[in-house]
């Protein structure tokens, strides 16, 4: 075992999966960056992805609202794609909508623990006819001023 932790950029030369599979993720940014260059700077916001696969043109958006308008783009940037040399018979849309990296908010809760909340639920225990549910309510009082 090495003494010290490997780059992942050599890991990624030594083993041949990882090899491929890092060749092949430069060739798909490639790709997204030539198809981007050629689509109007509103849409190309929101192409997160593209896979080359048998001539097919796999492009990802992030929503099907864009899904839709790059589809009527689609045979404008396929004649453009094809003056760039590359050797597409079709682009197809689809849709992938990625997590959202914002740090959900996460709202403050509400003392619900109270003096004023156990003193109500006394006076309503207090009015209660039914011995079972007011030392129920007695009880629930009784926890709510331990908080």
């Amino acid at each position: 075992m090495p003494s010290q932790p490997s780059h992942i950029k050599t890991l990624f030369e030594r083993k041949k999966i990882l090899k491929d599979f890092f060749r092949q993720t430069n060739e798909q940014k490639k790709i997204l960056s030539l198809v981007k260059r050629h689509l109007p700077n509103y849409l190309s916001l929101h192409c997160n992805n593209t896979v080359l696969s048998k001539a097919i043109l796999n492009i990802y958006t992030d929503s099907p609202v864009w899904a839709n308008k790059l589809r009527f783009e689609a045979p404008n940037l396929l004649s453009k794609l094809r003056e760039e040399q590359l050797d597409i018979s079709s682009i197809s849309v689809k849709c992938n909508i990625l997590p959202k990296l914002s740090k959900r908010k996460i709202k403050k809760s509400h003392d619900r623990n109270s003096n004023k909340a156990s003193k109500i639920v006394e006076s309503l225990a207090n009015t209660t006819i039914d011995s079972k549910l007011r030392a129920a309510l007695i009880r629930l009082s009784k926890s709510l001023k331990e908080f």
